[in-house]
């Protein structure tokens, strides 16, 4: 049986600390317990995952701003959504159809939650979540 990866933003690198697996005495053990570097990282930030995509806000100094960057199925991808001047909060989940979907806050003009495919496509807004600038808190 395949287990889920365990994740986490070690270091300045994101890293696969290794697959938890099952095995013939039902324990739970770590299949790969060494870890792998998936992306260095700039600046502390956290990572979200569900069914095999995790997700994470990534600083870009070029740039001097923030995007997403997902991974699924060992390759990273930018979504299509707009960058920002702090860290992104984003989570992944399924959607109705158990689809992995994209949470995260939109802060461009007033700071609401937006929900999205995991390419930033069929991008909706959720109703009653906006508040001001997030700079104003």
């Amino acid at each position: 049986m395949r287990g889920k990866p365990v994740v986490g933003a070690i270091c300045g690198v994101i890293a696969l600390s290794g697959v938890l697996g099952s095995s013939a005495a039902g324990t739970t053990a770590p299949v790969n317990p060494a870890p792998t570097e998936v992306a260095p990282l700039l600046s502390d930030t956290g990572v979200a995952a569900y069914a095999g995509v995790e997700v994470w806000s990534a600083y870009d100094p070029g740039k001097r701003s923030w995007h997403l960057v997902v991974r699924r199925n060992g390759k990273l991808s930018t979504p299509a959504i707009p960058t920002a001047k702090q860290p992104i909060e984003v989570d992944v989940g399924p959607n109705a159809t158990h689809t992995p979907t994209l949470a995260y806050v939109n802060c461009t003009h007033n700071c609401h939650v937006v929900i999205s495919g995991l390419d930033g496509s069929a991008r909706q807004t959720v109703p009653g979540m906006a508040t001001g600038p997030l700079n104003a808190y």
